[in-house]
């Protein structure tokens, strides 16, 4: 065999061929000998990484990053570097040391220097940092919030590879969760890669897996598969960021000053970065408390369990400590905003919007029009109404019925008017145990023959009084 080829064709590094002429195709993992063929050019994917090649005590010159087993201090990032040491110029060297200032603010030369806004300077041979100003920003740390839409088909399809994208700017250092990965072992493989070119690789399955720390603020996913066998892929549920946080805010007590605390916000948007406020370290923890969530306060109470439409504002207030060290509620744009829609008057209509719908002639299967409510208000006395508009030549044929989502059926209207060729309901209440939140079905039949008529139009109305 030479170049990867047989008499039967060009044959895939991964793949072997059990039998020529059509035999069937098995899959074998890769030997060093196969990957030092392709040549470095040709690699798309780091075999060495994978099969843990580096470090294993055979220096294999032919990996695409420095082996340690044949270290000859050389590096293409510093992800090829040891613990305390970056890469600068294609050499490892110690953390901290710099032939010029730029050299201090390389990726992966990580040194202490004071909290202040200034510059960087190297002095024989060491970084050094020189202040301007008090630094406006805070601490730097790690932020967690939850991540949306990373995550591939379930199951994912052979012969694929797709990509996504993830940037947090500001952040110096990223990694994220996967609440699950299942991925054929060997052969199909997940690659997680920032720009400097650290990478980590996950194949097989695996729950609540944390990546490691990629350095910078972007990192790139991608999946790739083969011909056969998948499993369910994965889903990425959670990001962390490291980053300065701005002045006095904080994730944790240790982000604070001493003699201070972290006071957590109450977030409103968990798919954001949301930090908590520095206070002293004597002021109270907040808690948000009552029957209906409407006090803020420093331990929990009971209240009585009465509902009031402003009530459900407060999701976007915030409690924590106010200005006079008590604990509060602080009022946001999207609080205020929610308030002023409450001063209008306290009732909610849900119109069909299936009608008008002819009503047919002697059938008892009838017609069925619906009315979705999304929401039933919480208030202390909730009127239910049901206004109702039909045109018949004889609506003492017609029987019309209101069921809920709960299968409770409550009789509208019983073959009542005679000959009068009008139903025109306005307020007609429900009963007060009925349910009326979800998609709620109008039923109208005629159970007589030679008339005819038409649904109209009906809506039910919800209102606090």
């Amino acid at each position: 065999m030479a170049s990867g080829k047989t008499i039967c064709g060009i044959m895939a590094v991964a793949v072997a061929l059990a039998a020529c002429g059509g035999g069937k195709i098995e899959k074998q993992p890769v030997t060093k000998d196969q990957v030092r063929a392709m040549g470095k050019a040709d690699w798309s994917f780091d075999y060495c990484d994978y099969y843990g090649w580096y470090g294993d005590g055979i220096c294999d010159d032919f990996c695409p990053a420095p082996d340690p087993d044949c270290r000859s201090g050389s590096c293409r990032s510093s992800a090829d570097c040891l613990e305390g040491e970056y890469c600068r110029a294609g050499t490892c060297v110690a953390d901290g040391t710099c032939e010029t200032a730029d050299d201090c603010a390389l990726a992966g030369n990580d040194w202490a220097h004071p909290r202040c806004v200034g510059n960087a300077v190297c002095e024989e041979g060491t970084c050094g940092w020189v202040c301007g100003q008090q630094d406006t920003g805070g601490s730097w740390s790690w932020t967690y919030f939850l991540l949306g839409g990373i995550e591939s088909e379930h199951p994912y399809a052979n012969n694929t590879e797709r990509q996504w994208v993830i940037e947090q700017p500001g952040a110096s250092k990223i990694k994220i969760h996967f609440s699950k990965i299942d991925i054929e072992q060997g052969y199909d493989w997940l690659l997680v890669e920032s720009d400097d070119g650290t990478q980590q690789v996950f194949d097989g399955s695996a729950e609540d897996v944390w990546t490691r720390e990629f350095p910078g603020s972007k990192i790139v996913l991608t999946l790739r598969s083969d011909y056969s066998v998948t499993g369910y892929g994965f889903k990425a549920d959670q990001i962390a960021i490291y980053e300065q946080l701005p002045a006095g805010q904080c994730n944790r007590d240790a982000d604070c000053s001493e003699g201070q605390r972290c006071e957590p916000h109450q977030c409103i948007n968990p798919y954001a970065p949301c930090h908590g406020d520095c206070v002293p370290a004597e002021s109270p923890r907040c808690i948000v408390t009552g029957c209906s969530g409407q006090i803020c306060g420093t331990e929990h109470v009971t209240t009585t369990c009465e509902w009031r439409p402003e009530y459900g504002c407060l999701q976007h207030a915030i409690c924590e400590v106010q200005p006079d060290g008590s604990c509060g509620w602080t009022h946001t744009p999207e609080y205020e905003q929610c308030m002023n829609d409450l001063a209008e008057p306290d009732s909610w209509t849900y119109a069909s919007d299936d009608t008008p719908i002819d009503i047919p002639d002697a059938d008892p299967a009838g017609i069925q029009s619906t009315v979705y409510v999304p929401e039933v208000p919480r208030c202390g006395n909730l009127a239910k109404t049901l206004s109702l508009h039909v045109a018949h030549s004889y609506v003492g044929d017609l029987v019309i019925e209101l069921r809920n989502e709960q299968g409770d059926v409550h009789t509208v209207w019983s073959r009542e008017g005679g000959s009068s060729d009008r139903i025109d309901l306005e307020g007609l209440e429900l009963p007060a145990g009925y349910y009326a939140g979800g998609t709620l079905t109008l039923q109208v039949r005629d159970l007589a023959a030679l008339d005819t008529g038409t649904l109209e139009s009906w809506s039910i109305t919800l209102s606090c009084k």
